[in-house]
């Protein structure tokens, strides 16, 4: 019995330690955003299918152990699964079906707005970049590049368009259009 009870508990283990590094992924967009803004973090929010959602947006073998480490550590992480309703609604408001959205520590900026898969590469630069406590985001990068947008805040002191973070989104919550 004790024998079994044991080979039982190492399979668990193994099993567990074998799939692969793992990020406390938030799943309530409003309630991550709060969270962020009290932890005063920046928010990655990966808009996927399906469970796995997150590892099939960065190619060359998904989500490693290093990236992990960063989101949980620097970031408030949510995933957002396109194939439900909420989740279509709120891909919607961002504005592209699949990708990643990082925004500033003050939640207000849209640092990235990356649409499609993303390399392991431009993930950790991306990672890298924003969570860096002095970094001060004064454009939006799009898939790496910067691009004008149509809704955007101005920078006081540089007058240069940036998005808003929460713009779409908060119209998604309120109702509003």
């Amino acid at each position: 019995m004790l024998t079994t009870s044991f080979t039982a508990v190492v399979l668990a283990a193994l099993a567990a330690a074998g799939s692969g590094p793992t990020t406390p992924w938030q799943t309530d967009y409003k309630s991550a955003v709060r969270m962020a803004a009290d932890a005063k973090k920046p928010l990655a929010v990966f808009l996927g299918h399906g469970q796995n959602g997150p590892n099939y947006l960065v190619r060359d073998g998904g989500l490693g152990t290093k990236e992990v480490k960063v989101l949980t550590e620097r970031y408030v992480t949510v995933y957002v699964d396109v194939d439900t309703d909420g989740g279509k609604s709120l891909s919607n408001s961002f504005e592209i079906s699949e990708g990643m959205v990082i925004s500033d520590r003050t939640g207000s900026v849209q640092a990235v707005l990356h649409d499609g898969t993303v390399s392991q590469t431009e993930l950790n630069d991306y990672l890298t970049r924003y969570a860096e406590p002095t970094k001060v985001v004064t454009t939006t990068e799009f898939g790496g590049r910067r691009r004008p947008v149509v809704q955007y805040l101005t920078d006081p002191n540089r007058n240069r368009p940036v998005y808003n973070a929460v713009q779409n989104v908060t119209s998604y919550f309120s109702g509003s259009t």
